[in-house]
């Protein structure tokens, strides 16, 4: 009976992929060694494990591949890895080797997301910079301008702003609504309006807790200050 062909690491490689995916080094390095023990457990050696090394390595690939970030020469990088693991005299040495791809891999993956990351919450700041008066800009509408799941969204703006959506965006139509009332003689529903509040007792509410005052408190003081200087 030929043990060999009664091994079929399949599920590992799914396994392996996710890890690399979500860049889980821990989970990289366990699922490698289960793989790395089948292979002693069927007796198999360095030079007769290759092709389950070519079908790790392809998986992996695939990965960059998916994701637009096939770099030039990554072909023959490719292949020298492969020369490379077929050299190897010990399935330690193979262990370490894919390890180390799979490291690598994992890596380009994650500095990708971070910098899509980055730059989805650079639009979205734009964005409410641009559509704060907007009474109907929610949550949902910029993610559904800039494709992408609210979930996600919400993840990545709090991280690389420090701020949630709605604080951001309350923020900015509070500065916008005290420059307003310090610059301007405009009615406190007209600067509602133009802050993005469709509802004026809604606006003094949330103004008063933003700011601890009323908006027609915050005028007079804006007032009497700058008559006294």
């Amino acid at each position: 009976m030929d043990l060999v062909k009664n091994l079929d690491i399949s599920e590992d490689i799914k396994k392996l992929v996710l890890a690399v995916k979500i860049n889980s080094e821990g989970d990289i390095s366990r699922i490698l060694n289960g793989i790395v023990t089948s292979l002693r457990k069927f007796n198999i050696s360095p030079g007769r494990s290759y092709i389950y090394v070519q079908n790790i390595i392809a998986a992996i690939s695939n990965l960059l591949e998916s994701a637009d970030l096939t770099e030039e020469g990554f072909s023959e990088k490719q292949s020298e890895l492969l020369q490379l693991l077929y050299s190897r005299k010990t399935l330690d040495e193979v262990e370490k080797n894919v390890r180390s791809y799979c490291f690598y891999i994992s890596n380009l993956l994650l500095e990708q997301r971070e910098s899509f990351g980055k730059k989805q919450a650079i639009l979205a700041k734009e964005y409410i910079e641009e559509n704060y008066s907007k009474a109907d800009l929610s949550l949902q509408s910029i993610c559904s301008d800039l494709s992408i799941s609210m979930s996600y969204f919400s993840i990545i703006f709090k991280r690389y702003t420090g701020e949630t959506f709605i604080e951001a965006l309350t923020k900015k139509r509070m500065n916008k609504s005290m420059e307003l009332l310090t610059n301007t003689t405009m009615k406190v529903y007209e600067i509602a309006e133009k802050a993005g509040y469709g509802d004026p007792h809604y606006f003094a509410v949330t103004f008063k807790k933003y700011t601890g005052m009323t908006p027609r408190e915050y005028a007079r003081e804006k007032r009497i200050k700058g008559s006294e200087e």
